[in-house]
């Protein structure tokens, strides 16, 4: 246990030394979305391997780099922040996502023949794991509306639950909720990462009001809608971490790598922040069209 708070500690002070210079400059949020691409398509192609998969690594992390497509429209193409910019750069950016799997899967095919379809779509699943939720962070910090503040609840928000998750089904954990997949998890740790992931946004909100300029009485939809993102970000969290647990049980896997001693691998720290990420980009988007409308703030 010692090692592994020790480790989490050094990992966040890691992971905040590239986000809090976001504030004021892109780059090194990016650097690290590239980082976090390449070491996670490898710990993927890994566990791929372990369970008889043929898939290369060649293949899949040109695929994962295209979520920084983002940043290059970013560079060419300067528009400012907002949501038609947002929907624009993701529908490109997506749109590239989409030829460069179907150009990888159809190499595969054409280099093996056939009989590599199960590998080929392997692969391809393997960089869409990666690459979607990270064009997603692009997305979200370079195009929308106070895009760094909800980087941060979407990176953050995982680890929240988590904390709230872990020591109410410690202390109250009754029911197994999805034993196939994750026998240690309980219907009680569950409601308890809900709980604490919503009233979590409650604060964070607040912060971000005041950092804004805009505290004072809450609005009803104000609250409302800090309430309702900590319960989205927070089910999304769970379902990524179920989802992962599920991936390395089919891959006969403890932890997707050992680059964290005693939290396995950098998969093993953002299976959960790869299904908020997406989800924070939707919830800026209604943000601000929220904020446009008058609704909040």
């Amino acid at each position: 246990m010692k090692q592994r708070i020790i480790t989490g500690l050094v990992f966040t002070l890691v992971i905040a030394a590239f986000i809090v210079p976001g504030y004021w400059t892109i780059w090194p949020p990016m650097v690290l979305f590239a980082a976090i691409a390449v070491i996670a398509s490898c710990e993927l192609v890994s566990a791929m391997r372990a369970c008889g998969r043929h898939v290369m690594v060649s293949r899949v992390i040109p695929g994962s780099l295209i979520s920084l497509l983002p940043l290059l429209l970013h560079v060419v193409l300067p528009m400012d922040d907002g949501v038609p910019s947002a929907a624009l750069a993701l529908s490109v950016s997506l749109l590239g996502l989409f030829f460069a799997l179907a150009a990888s899967s159809i190499g595969s095919l054409i280099a093996h023949g056939p009989a590599a379809f199960p590998d080929a779509m392997a692969g391809g699943g393997v960089a869409l794991y990666v690459a979607f939720p990270l064009t997603c962070a692009s997305v979200l910090f370079l195009f929308t509306g106070h895009g760094w503040h909800w980087l941060v609840i979407g990176l953050s928000a995982p680890w929240i639950s988590d904390v709230f998750a872990y020591f109410t089904g410690s202390l109250f954990g009754r029911h197994r909720i999805v034993p196939a997949l994750s026998p240690k998890k309980t219907l009680e740790g569950c409601l308890g990462g809900l709980a604490g992931g919503m009233l979590f946004q409650v604060v964070v909100f607040q912060l971000f009001r005041v950092l804004l300029g805009s505290a004072g009485v809450w609005q009803p939809a104000a609250l409302w809608f800090a309430l309702i993102s900590g319960l989205v970000l927070s089910v999304a969290s769970q379902l990524g971490d179920w989802l992962a647990s599920g991936y390395k049980r089919y891959c006969g896997i403890k932890d997707f790598g050992a680059v964290l001693p005693g939290h396995g691998g950098l998969m093993d720290r953002f299976d959960s922040v790869f299904f908020t990420l997406p989800v924070a980009l939707v919830l800026s988007v209604l943000h601000q069209l929220m904020i446009y409308s008058g609704d909040l703030l």
